[in-house]
């Protein structure tokens, strides 16, 4: 019996996060666009100039032709598709998406063989004792946020660009592994980028990262939780994807905190996913994305995020009266908080 289309649908969603990945790790999708750069390449062409079995490599190139990251003509002639190139080996851009396999699978990897038990206990399972490759992994899509707000999100913030680019202070708020502080540190080479997070063994993966990237003085980790930040210290806190794997009970007393950390006329940036406020802000391609988000995040996260109406009330609450949208919508959340 042949897969239904809704089958087939879920095993390419699967097995193209596999795909990804692996081409990721091993630098394929590089290698891929450097052969194409004219445009396209010649199957057997691409298929011989690798360093790995030709099986495996023909495997491969169909996996990701099934997801439309690639196209191979009745020629056997391979080019990308769309902006997947872009996406998948421009780690400068705001498109890059090459870490989120990598992410996912780590998420799926900690919480999926405890899942059973926790659903039925209610209980969560703490990801940071999953070792570094864990620590790795959940935090690996930091440096597209960063491209993100170096790229987009500061154009909103004019003065605070210019502070930045004469001396300013960053505080990067739950930075796990330090991908996202990494990226502003090799993008804003005046400024002094802080990352803090509760994890001693992120903080130590963070510097480890510090080192071999050969990082000077403008960026440094320290151990500490949202709630202890140094007071009047930032002219931007960031706070990414970190609000709604904290704890209910402390999130309005981290966001009080962070106001207290800002300088004068400073700023806070939070990205957060936000559940829509109504059953009918549901019925879109990105609250289904969101459903499946939350799902899979609900082993390692021990409360569910807030409401778009339930996050605005609680930061103006916490004293954070002016909101400028970067790109928010019902189910996400990516603005400035003075």
């Amino acid at each position: 019996m042949r897969p239904s289309l809704l089958m087939r649908r879920m095993l390419n969603g699967y097995h193209g996060v596999h795909a990804i990945d692996l081409g990721m790790r091993l630098g394929l999708f590089q290698d891929l666009s450097n052969a194409t750069a004219a445009g396209s390449v010649a199957f057997p062409e691409f298929v011989g100039k690798t360093t790995y079995p030709d099986r495996y490599i023909s495997a491969w190139l169909h996996a990701i032709q099934a997801v439309d990251i690639i196209h191979i003509n009745q020629n056997g002639m391979i080019s990308f598709q769309g902006d997947w190139q872009r996406a998948l080996t421009d780690d400068t851009s705001d498109e890059y998406i090459g870490s989120l396999p990598e992410c996912y699978l780590r998420v799926g990897e900690i919480g999926y063989p405890h899942f059973m038990n926790l659903f039925k206990s209610g209980k969560t399972s703490d990801w940071r004792r999953f070792g570094d490759h864990a620590l790795n992994g959940v935090s690996a899509d930091g440096r597209r946020f960063a491209n993100f707000f170096i790229d987009t999100a500061l154009k909103k913030m004019p003065d605070l660009e210019h502070r930045l680019a004469n001396g300013g202070v960053i505080y990067d708020i739950g930075c796990g592994a330090g991908n996202f502080s990494l990226r502003l540190a090799e993008h804003f080479k005046s400024t002094m980028i802080i990352g803090f997070d509760p994890c001693n063994d992120a903080i130590q993966l963070a510097n480890e990262k510090k080192a071999s990237l050969g990082l000077g003085d403008n960026i440094q980790f320290k151990v500490s939780c949202a709630t202890r930040v140094p007071a009047s210290g930032a002219d931007i806190v960031i706070l990414n994807e970190v609000l709604h794997e904290m704890p209910s009970d402390i999130r309005f007393s981290a966001l009080q905190a962070i106001q207290t950390a800002l300088k004068k006329n400073g700023a806070l940036f939070i990205t957060d996913p936000v559940l829509p406020n109504s059953y009918s802000g549901w019925h879109t391609e990105d609250a289904r994305y969101l459903a499946l988000m939350i799902f899979s995040e609900a082993p390692l996260v021990p409360d569910a995020p807030l409401s778009s109406d339930e996050l605005s009330q609680m930061l103006y609450n916490a004293g954070f009266k002016i909101r400028i949208d970067v790109d928010s919508s019902n189910t996400f959340l990516a603005a400035f908080f003075q």
